[in-house]
């Protein structure tokens, strides 16, 4: 009776060790947003809540029309059709992202960078950026450090696909972003979900050309959607 009992326990203790182990290795999920602030109207007009969908698209740092594909300049409707989700789980390796998206620019070209915070995003001007990044600490591709891993096109219906398993280790862009400038690249030191707080924000290229670590914004680019992680 008593082996029984024993037994009957350590069956118990087994299952709540592997149930422990799966709650921590569970994925976490977040559905995620278009971003208009690197986008502008006629003008360079700032887009706001109230700016008619039918407005067409400049991105704000070189002045550069947004573009389709097919050559036509995209609307502000079609910019935010946009819906991205995402889910993120810790692996032996670092990290697995998988990222689904609708409402994209069909056939367009996209690529994804991880933006690390030590705070909450929006934050105040702070020592390493301007509002709204008063709190990061790091920026780089998706995946391996060169950009090789983090591109994708939207299919004809525009929909979206990425998988990545990202490795522990330094992230940073080439060239870096001004309020990185002369700092060392953020270490990841282990999964993605360690961290205080992540975004995953992609880029569509006008030109349909992606380069490497560099989101090419001097080509014309911008972006388009993010998610937001705060384990």
């Amino acid at each position: 009776m008593k082996k029984s009992l024993l037994l009957a326990f350590a069956v118990l203790a087994a299952i709540a060790l592997n149930t422990t182990t799966l709650q921590a290795d569970a994925p976490l999920r977040s559905t995620g947003e278009p971003v208009t602030t690197f986008v502008r109207g006629p003008g360079a007009s700032m887009i706001t809540a109230a700016t008619p969908l039918s407005t067409l698209l400049w991105d704000s740092r070189f002045g550069l029309p947004a573009l389709a594909p097919d050559g036509h300049q995209l609307t502000l409707g079609e910019w935010t059709a946009v819906e991205p989700r995402a889910h993120v789980q810790c692996i032996n390796d670092g990290t697995l992202v998988v990222l689904h998206v609708s409402g994209l620019v069909p056939k367009g070209v996209y690529s994804v960078s991880v933006l690390v915070f030590n705070g909450p995003f929006p934050a105040g001007p702070g020592p390493v950026g301007p509002f709204p990044f008063g709190n990061i600490v790091g920026m780089g591709s998706l995946g391996a450090i060169d950009g090789s891993e983090n591109t994708f096109q939207a299919s004809a219906s525009g929909e979206g696909q990425l998988t990545v398993r990202m490795a522990p280790g330094p992230i940073s862009l080439t060239p870096p972003a001004p309020f990185l400038a002369n700092r060392p690249p953020y270490v990841v030191e282990g999964c993605l979900l360690d961290e205080v707080e992540f975004h995953l924000s992609a880029v569509y290229h006008f030109d349909g050309m992606t380069y490497g670590p560099s989101p090419g914004f001097q080509h014309g680019a911008s972006e388009q959607f993010r998610v937001i992680f705060r384990p």
